[in-house]
């Protein structure tokens, strides 16, 4: 091996027998990148990474989309099917998805223009690696793309976090795909010589693994030939509920990755809060991720492995059950049972915000209006104290905070009981608490804002006469105390404000809203789940309950009343977004998920 040219080393390849003969393995010295003579792959204490290098690539990896629009090809290795089995934290970035995702990029980016123009994309065949790998490259003046990258980067990246915590060299595999091994070589070598930054490197199934010393890389190599991530059925089992990989996705053992922390003495340094390790995973046992698109929309995708004790979610009738004329609908599921098994940590909780009031001012009450007079000044916080000293003037805030709220501050006004004030909100509210709240949450609980009126909902002046607006919510659970619940609330809001409020019985289901036409429309099956909108951002029905809003709908009734509107940058840059959507979705064989998604407006 000679280290006489650090930036352009001649490495001595060191075949290692492949698994079956089906992978092509091999491990390699590089030769030493000036940290005082040290050779990388002599796994010395305390060396790192190259982070930003592997960021430097994991940008490229993400800006090379346009690149890889015109690469129909698809399939092929992956990172995990290079990485090893003990990885408890994976992030993967595929420019060379499926044909049709590929396609579907293509069309979603045209739809938002100015995000192109940004980018300096001029068409399918520009090549973002590049215009994002310089601009990370910054001061390595030796390293040129072109010469230097452009020759063996490949067009997939993968970052595993290892299980042995204890020691930093055996966490950090990076995985990138390289089409020619010996440009990788000299490439790599001097990206890290660039950064003064030890590295060890491997090779697998034309993939570069490469780690922190070259003992890790090596170690990293063998143990991927004898069981690669891919065939941890736990993973696959991940995938699988994600349906599609997209460009972009990411996998965590949660069980794992917290027993790794253990034995690497984490948890002792998190002290009362490690409890918290050990509730995580026994409701969650690992998370998985993705990131794909479709021709008009942008999806993100996650599912969560159920631990031992998994939840339930109650079937309910899902957003798609609203109008077909809904711009903003939020259902929210399982609610009411969650406040009746956590009613005694909630009222420790608004007792928490009580105790703030003094010490910021005021103090919360309900018989002498929204709130009684100041009590004295708050407590002033001082940026340039804490600039100074963050750790110890947060401490010294909270004092601050802790001794107006118990009385020793200006004003000696003592916070009001949790007690007292929920009793103060029953007597007003004429409810009782928590069943109350058990009710109006129920199964599922929905707000619903429609079309109807949406205008005087913009204006500056607001609607006149609430009628005027279309908007309501539905209680799902027990419809006999729902029912009982509804009235109650009727007359406390027509006494309070003097407003009428309709109510409707549905199956299961009892609705409150601005008029009886839009009660009766509440339960009853709306025609929202068939609307092309919805289903853009929507998982079929939502029936795990989730947020949908109408963002075109919106914005056209905002223009229309305030035109002036029309002409600013940001209502401007809101104009490409069509719709938003998150909702709850249930994959079979003990998996709960979300999903994330934004639709564009096609530009015409």
């Amino acid at each position: 091996m000679s280290d006489d040219t650090p930036t352009s080393p001649q490495p001595t390849a060191q075949p290692t027998p492949p698994g079956d003969g089906a992978a092509d393995a091999t491990v390699v010295q590089p030769a030493a990148t000036g940290t005082e003579g040290a050779a990388a792959g002599s796994g010395g204490a305390g060396k790192k990474i190259g982070f930003g290098i592997a960021g430097a690539l994991a940008v490229a990896a993400i800006g090379g989309g346009a690149y890889a629009f015109t690469q129909l090809s698809g399939g092929g290795t992956q990172p995990h099917d290079v990485l090893p089995a003990d990885t408890v934290a994976y992030v993967r970035l595929d420019l060379d998805p499926s044909a049709s995702q590929k396609v579907d990029l293509f069309r979603l980016a045209k739809r938002v223009p100015d995000l192109s123009k940004e980018l300096g994309i001029e068409d399918e065949d520009d090549d973002l690696r590049k215009l994002v790998l310089e601009d990370a490259l910054g001061d390595c003046k030796d390293v040129d793309y072109d010469r230097d990258v452009e020759p063996w980067l490949g067009e997939r990246i993968g970052l595993g976090i290892g299980s042995n915590f204890e020691d930093e060299e055996e966490v950090i595999r990076i995985a990138v795909q390289v089409s020619d091994e010996d440009a990788a070589k000299k490439g790599i070598a001097k990206l890290f010589a660039c950064n003064d930054e030890d590295y060890g490197i491997g090779f697998l199934d034309g993939y570069a693994i490469v780690t922190p010393s070259q003992k890790s890389a090596t170690a990293a190599v063998k143990a991927a030939e004898k069981k690669p991530l891919a065939d941890v059925e736990q993973f696959t089992a991940a995938q699988d509920a994600l349906d599609e990989q997209g460009v972009m996705s990411g996998w965590v053992d949660v069980k794992s990755g917290v027993e790794a922390a253990k034995k690497a003495g984490i948890d002792e340094e998190l002290g009362g809060d490690a409890a918290e390790l050990d509730q995580i995973t026994d409701e969650v046992s690992s998370v998985a991720f993705a990131l794909s698109a479709s021709s008009t929309s942008l999806h993100f995708d996650a599912v969560a492995r159920q631990g031992d004790e998994p939840s339930e979610v109650p079937e309910i009738r899902g957003l798609g059950a609203l109008p077909e004329d809904t711009v903003v609908g939020l259902t929210v599921p399982g609610g009411g049972k969650a406040v009746e098994e956590n009613w005694d940590e909630l009222k420790s909780g608004v007792q928490d915000l009580l105790e703030l009031g003094p010490a910021l001012g005021f103090v919360p009450g309900l018989s002498g209006g929204a709130a009684a007079g100041p009590v004295g000044p708050p407590v002033e916080f001082d940026a340039d104290a804490y600039a100074a000293d963050p750790e110890g003037y947060q401490q010294e805030y909270l004092d601050q905070l802790e001794q107006q709220s118990s009385g020793g501050g200006l004003g000696g006004s003592q916070a009001p009981d949790v007690e007292d004030t929920l009793a103060e909100i029953e007597q007003t509210l004429d409810v009782t608490l928590p069943e109350d709240l058990v009710t109006l949450l129920g199964d599922a609980f929905t707000v619903y804002v429609g079309s109807e009126g949406l205008e005087t909902l913009a204006s500056a002046q607001g609607p006149s006469d609430p009628s005027e607006v279309s908007t309501g919510l539905v209680m799902e659970g027990d419809e006999a105390k729902a029912s009982d619940l509804a009235g109650r609330l009727v007359a406390t809001v027509q006494k309070l404000a003097g407003v009428e409020i309709a109510t409707a019985d549905g199956d299961d289901a009892v609705s409150l809203a601005t008029s009886p036409e839009v009660a009766e429309s509440l339960v009853k099956d709306g025609g929202l789940g068939g609307s092309d909108r919805f289903s853009s951002v929507i998982d079929e029905d939502a029936k795990g309950g989730g947020l949908f809003v109408d963002v075109s709908t919106i914005l056209d009734t905002v223009e229309n009343a305030e035109p002036d509107l029309a002409e600013d940058e940001v209502f401007t840059g809101l104009r490409n977004i069509e719709a938003v959507g998150i909702s709850g979705t249930r994959p079979d064989d003990g998996y709960r998920g979300f999903s994330l998604a934004v639709a564009f407006t096609e530009k015409k």
